[in-house]
């Protein structure tokens, strides 16, 4: 029972196997139209027996009718000549019948195909060749072409990833030696050449660019500070004469100058003035004034308080104390974002308003997440 039923599934899985078919052969045509050839020998063969046929029939009746008639009487020698006369009429249109012409036609078409066959078979023979060859240089050729394009573009890849990190190291190196002391020109200038004389690709001078955007991005936070502090200043020249003139200015409201206003500035210092009570009434305290150069300012913990006091009030409400637009401020919170991270790295909690800043920028202008992603890819961005 158990050895039917396994011989039966054995023939189940026999059943199920699909049919090998083999593989088709590109062959020459003429070594196709041998089949056709043999059809028409056998064709010329078959009419060349059915003629011999009709002869031997001819000579079998011819040999039995001269049988019969042996006399030499005048009556028996007229029925030999009717005889033979008929014998010839009869082989005559046996040689004429169409059999034979047939016979004939295909033993001469035969005859001209096979002395033709060996040549179309050496020429179809070489078509074939050709065209494998050719399909063969033709599949080096793209095999070639794939391994040079692999090659390029993992040179490419490399050179890119080469030109990248270059870009990257210049500007680190930057940091310490051109931006610590706001050098943003000089700074600038080392990229630029960077980006004329040792970049090729376009990955590689876009990296270069966006190095080069990081130093426009800082500058103008100190631009905006320098454009802030004179506006405030400006209203107070416009005050002069008035009650507590003073509130135009400036002032610090925490850290090492808490209480003490800006009384002037430009691109190089920032002079602080500490106010004092006199006759009941505040006034500046000359004497005590301090200008400060802005890179003594900038990346010194005893300054940080004040630093984040001109971020908050003229970068991150510049829109409301100095009327900066939208795209602009969102410009110089980045800026700002990049400045504490790059020139307070070792003041501890500053790292902490970076991603504030970044996140603030991209609210304020969407198109600052492309930079916002880039720079600080710790930063959650969270687009509408």
């Amino acid at each position: 029972m158990d050895e039917k039923k396994a011989d039966a599934e054995e023939g189940d899985d026999e059943e199920a196997k699909p049919e090998e078919k083999a593989p088709e052969q590109d062959l020459p045509r003429a070594l196709k139209d041998i089949p056709g050839l043999w059809e028409k020998v056998y064709s010329y063969r078959s009419a060349d027996i059915r003629v011999q046929g009709r002869i031997k029939l001819l000579l079998m009746k011819g040999a039995k009718a001269g049988e019969l008639l042996k006399g030499e009487d005048t009556e028996t020698l007229k029925k030999l000549a009717d005889l033979a006369e008929a014998f010839v009429k009869d082989l005559d249109e046996v040689r004429n019948s169409k059999l034979v012409e047939q016979a004939k036609f295909r033993m001469k078409d035969v005859r001209t195909r096979a002395q033709t066959l060996p040549a179309m078979i050496q020429r179809q023979s070489k078509v074939i060749v050709d065209k494998a060859d050719r399909a063969a240089k033709a599949q080096a050729e793209k095999e070639k072409k794939e391994a040079a394009a692999k090659k390029a573009a993992e040179e490419h890849k490399a050179k890119v990833e080469e030109e990248t990190k270059a870009a990257q190291e210049t500007f680190d190196g930057l940091v310490g030696t051109r931006l610590k002391y706001l050098d943003w020109k000089r700074a600038t200038e080392q990229l630029q050449k960077l980006l004329d004389e040792g970049t090729t690709t376009i990955e590689g001078k876009e990296e270069v660019r966006a190095q080069m955007r990081k130093i426009d991005y800082m500058h103008d936070v100190q631009q905006q500070f320098v454009k802030g502090l004179k506006k405030y200043i400006a209203e107070f020249g416009s005050a002069r004469g008035s009650s507590q003139p003073e509130q135009k200015l400036f002032r610090f409201k925490r850290g090492a100058f808490k209480g003490a206003v800006v009384s002037a500035v430009d691109d190089a210092s920032i002079t602080i003035m500490p106010l004092k009570s006199a006759g009941g009434k505040m006034v500046f305290d000359e004497k005590s004034a301090k200008k400060i150069d802005w890179t003594r300012f900038y990346g010194k913990e005893e300054y940080v308080t004040c630093m984040s006091e001109l971020i908050n009030t003229l970068v991150v409400k510049g829109r409301d104390t100095v009327g900066t637009s939208k795209v602009a401020g969102a410009r110089q919170m980045l800026g700002a974002a990049l400045t504490l991270q790059l020139l307070y790295s070792e003041v501890k909690g500053v790292d902490a308003f970076v991603p504030v800043l970044v996140t603030k920028a991209v609210k304020e202008d969407e198109d600052s997440a492309k930079w916002a992603k880039r720079w600080f890819p710790d930063v959650k961005i969270e687009e509408e």
